[in-house]
């Protein structure tokens, strides 16, 4: 993913950006607004101290223009302005009018903090423009526009990931038991032959997932019933995640590819050396659009899909960005399954169904995969995921067990036998749905999910 070159003055601006009265805002470390945050994957988003002034500016189209600072707390609506910023008085030509530099370095309030990653925090903190008229903005760094057609509009993001996270780290790792106060299993969809592939779609507002035996892609919001999306494609899709932009990644068993965006979308792996792949299985999608996937021979059984493995071995496999394959790792003696990023992006995991052991696996600088080294047991293990805090959570044939970033046992979600997978949805991504073989669960969480890289 490119990210777009620093500016140095409203004349240097991208075309796409200099749109008269619409909204670019642009925060020096990291933008946060309703609706919208972003960041390109590729840049390391700064550490900063919850003390440190944080650097905002931008362009207004009126001298003296008061631009306001707000900010909210976690899982609050209300937004509260903390400081107030005044563009110049001096006048700068922009296409045929003209602009006024502001500038402020404020520290964003502690109520207004919350936890992100493993010892660390992120603030909502977005720029408000009380003024009647049009707001143009230097984007440094980042890409969002809003229309000002009402006061406050939510965000709309262009070629970058929905989230980015100003972060804190106060140089411990969490201590916070992710196990602690969280609700009841709920049951969400039932009857089904084997799901697998859940996937919160933050667009929709439901959960997606796949019943491999009966090649059906399902939606479902808790509380209603589910609905068919599709079904008898014949690909007997099983993974499903989510690209930068909004493009789905899908694992199809049967058709023995990865495939990008809308059905039928755009093959990016259906072949290593010439021959098909095994049964792509489960991936995971960085922040700057690099796809890891395993490639297991689960999808040679004729109930999931009936492919027919020639490779001889079974793969971790990463796609760069300009959709090149690379084999990553490659065993005869494992079958790599469900896969995972840590928040941070620097550890992959994988479930390895026939050994029941997690490995977790470093990515390197190049997006690249280091050797993988032993991290837990899990007996039936197969699809994972994260939360904010780093911790792992793996459905297994007993339980979903949470594992703290250091491979220690927090404990089990129980009520739970061959579970397939689990992900993170919900508004605020406290909701944790988890699949087995014949149902779908959810369970309210305390701590949130890390986000995808939609």
């Amino acid at each position: 993913m490119r990210q777009p070159s620093p500016v140095t003055s409203v004349a240097e601006m991208h075309p796409r950006y200099m749109l008269p009265r619409w909204l670019c805002f642009s925060l020096w470390l990291v933008p946060f607004s309703t609706g919208c945050m972003t960041s390109p994957g590729a840049v390391q988003t700064p550490l900063v101290s919850q003390n440190t002034p944080v650097d905002a500016s931008g362009y207004a189209l009126s001298p003296g223009a008061a631009v306001d600072l707000r900010c909210r707390a976690p899982g609050s609506s209300q937004w509260t302005t903390f400081a107030t910023a005044y563009a110049a008085w001096n006048p700068i030509p922009w296409a045929d009018t003209q602009v006024y530099h502001w500038a402020a370095s404020e520290v964003v309030p502690a109520s207004c903090w919350t936890r992100s990653a493993p010892g660390q925090s992120a603030a909502n903190f977005g720029a408000y423009y009380p003024s009647e008229g049009g707001e143009v903005h230097r984007i440094p760094q980042f890409g969002c526009v809003v229309g000002l057609g009402a006061a406050w509009e939510a965000l709309q993001c262009t070629d970058f990931p929905s989230w980015t996270r100003l972060t804190a780290p106060n140089g411990l790792p969490s201590d916070d038991d992710p196990l602690l106060g969280i609700g009841s299993l709920t049951v969400i969809a039932s009857g089904l032959s084997f799901a697998e592939g859940p996937a919160w779609d933050s667009a929709a507002g439901h959960l997606r997932f796949s019943d491999i035996e009966t090649d059906t892609l399902w939606s479902v919001v808790p509380g209603a019933s589910p609905v068919v999306l599709d079904s008898g494609s014949g690909t007997h899709l099983n993974g499903q995640t989510w690209y930068p932009g909004g493009m789905s990644i899908r694992c199809e068993h049967a058709t023995q590819r990865v495939v990008r965006g809308s059905s039928p979308g755009k093959v990016i792996a259906g072949t290593y050396g010439g021959q098909p792949l095994n049964s792509p299985n489960d991936a995971v999608v960085a922040l700057d659009g690099t796809i890891y996937f395993t490639d297991p021979t689960y999808g040679s059984q004729p109930q999931w899909g009936g492919a027919t493995p020639v490779l001889g071995f079974r793969g971790l496999y990463r796609i760069t960005d300009d959709d090149v394959l690379h084999l990553e790792h490659s065993w005869t003696d494992r079958q790599p399954n469900g896969i995972v990023l840590s928040p941070d992006g620097g550890t992959l995991y994988v479930s390895d169904t026939q050994q029941g052991e997690i490995l977790s696996v470093p990515v390197l600088a190049n997006g690249s995969l280091g050797m993988p080294a032993h991290f837990a047991w899990v007996g039936g293990a197969d699809g994972m995921t994260v939360d904010v805090d780093g911790n792992l959570y793996v459905p297994g044939a007993d339980a979903v067990h949470v594992f703290a970033p250091n491979g220690s046992a927090w404990g089990t979600i129980g009520g739970i036998s061959q579970g397939t997978n689990a992900t993170f949805g919900g508004p605020d991504r406290t909701t944790l749905f988890i699949t087995t073989r014949s149902t779908v669960h959810a369970i309210d969480m305390v701590i949130p999910g890390a986000p995808d890289a939609r």
